[in-house]
Formats: C-alpha cells, structure tokens, sequence
C-alpha cells in the first residue's frame, strides 16, 4: 500500500491506559515500514530492551477532518495487521517519542487490507516470537473503538487518503508487552489478528 502519514496511539487498551483519559498519539515516519516478510535492523544506538507489539491497523480512504464517530465508519479503506516495535533509551524517559518509536524498520505492516465492519465485532490478537505465543488480546479491551480512535484524531490533525492508523496493543500475561515480548537480533516474529491475518518479519544482527 502506498502510505502518506502514519498515527499512532499508546496506551489505547485496559490494564494498560486509563479509561478515563485519551490515548496519547504520536507519529512515525515512513522509514520504519518493513512489509511482510521483510527484516528489521536490530537498533545499536542508545538502546537497552527492545519489543513488539501486535496492533489492528487501518488505512484512511478520503481526506477528512472533525470526523463524529460513525462519520469515520464511512473513512476506513479497511483494516490490517500492524506490529509496533519499541525500545528504550538509556535514560528510560522518552520511549513513546520518535527517539525509540521511530527507529528504522520499526512498523511492521501486513499486505492484506481487509474491508470489515467491527462496530460489533471484536477480533483476538496474538504474538508469536520464534513459535511461542507471547501476547493473547482482543479488540474488546480498546479504550477507543476504530471508529472512536479516527474521530479523535481527526479533531487533532487532517486526516489525509493513504494514511494509515495504528490502533494500540492489548497487555500481555505479565502486565505489558515489554515484560512478554523482549526480543534479540535474528528473532522471528508473528502477528496474527483474526479475520484479518498474520504478519511475519524478523530482526536483523
């Protein structure tokens, strides 16, 4: 898919944001795509851990702004799967800033974009690394809904065609994925969300 801009949301999922606040929103920039089956530069520069995440991604179909909620239904081209890639800095402050969200490689996106109405559906999402079942979510436990989440934005930023939107990540079994989802060079990573697909990449040395 051709991609203009790429929003993201933090801490858009129970157990992991607050219900009673917004998600916090950030940018990526287009160097950290990595398409299906492709390898991500393990980072070197003032890095501690690094994980992933599984994330529901969405692709903007027009140009829009101040969107209500069920405006944004008749905005999403579709839906995909999305991995987040993370790492700390060494002064562990900023790791919701472009200095560790941003790095290179680090937005995994599928190639399957799937037309879905998930007004009342919910979908499971799952992270494998090396075969091992790391994260079990669901859309369920999103703070904002898809629809809920391209209003919000739309009042902040002007949305534009090509954009895509990357929805947040559900806790895993030990409170949040960077306990679970560690990962090291040459680790093999797989995304799954249900009725969408799966996304499978690796990290480079």
């Amino acid at each position: 898919m051709k991609i203009h801009n790429i929003h993201c949301l933090a801490l858009n999922y129970k157990g992991i944001g607050e219900i009673n606040q917004d998600p916090i929103y950030f940018l990526k920039s287009n160097s950290c795509i990595t398409n299906e089956g492709g390898i991500v530069p393990y980072p070197k520069f003032k890095v501690s851990d690094v994980w992933t995440e599984v994330e529901l991604g969405l692709v903007i179909g027009k140009d829009c702004e101040i969107l209500s909620e069920e405006e944004a239904f008749s905005v999403i081209e579709g839906f995909f799967v999305a991995g987040d890639i993370t790492c700390n800095s060494i002064y562990e402050r900023d790791h919701h800033l472009p200095f560790s969200k941003s790095r290179t490689g680090f937005c995994p996106i599928g190639d399957d974009v799937v037309n879905l109405d998930l007004r009342d559906r919910t979908l499971d999402m799952k992270t494998f690394i090396n075969g091992v079942e790391l994260q079990h979510g669901n859309t369920r436990d999103m703070i904002y809904n898809p629809y809920q989440s391209v209003s919000y934005l739309s009042k902040i930023v002007t949305l534009k065609r090509g954009d895509i939107v990357i929805t947040g990540t559900p806790t895993t079994k030990n409170g949040g994925p960077q306990y679970d989802c560690l990962v090291k060079p040459n680790d093999i990573i797989k995304h799954t969300i249900e009725g969408i697909g799966e996304l499978n990449y690796r990290f480079g040395e």
